[in-house]
């Protein structure tokens, strides 16, 4: 059969078969011997309050100032709540 062996299918099968277990109870029995996927290792960086800086740079094509051709990149910083990079590049373009 190609349906995926689904905890309900596997839980209906033994109940077939004479288990007399909750559905509940079932599922913790069969969580605990499914593969678990492989852990991801992280960094968790903590930093006191202005020891680190982040920003958003944009690439909003050249300015011609004179006979220079200058590129215009504004930098934005980041900060909890502050617009979003496309928000300031919508803004700067209206200018």
């Amino acid at each position: 059969d190609p349906r995926p062996l689904t905890t309900a299918r596997l839980h209906a099968m033994v109940t077939e078969r004479g288990f007399v277990g909750s559905t509940s109870h079932f599922r913790a029995l069969v969580a605990g011997l499914r593969p678990r996927p492989p852990a991801e290792a992280y960094l968790r960086l903590r930093m006191l309050p202005g020891e680190q800086a982040q920003a958003d740079w944009a690439h909003l094509g050249h300015l011609q100032i004179g006979r220079a051709r200058r590129p215009l990149m504004p930098c934005r910083p980041r900060w909890p709540g502050g617009p979003t990079l496309r928000q300031a590049q919508t803004a700067l373009r209206a200018v």
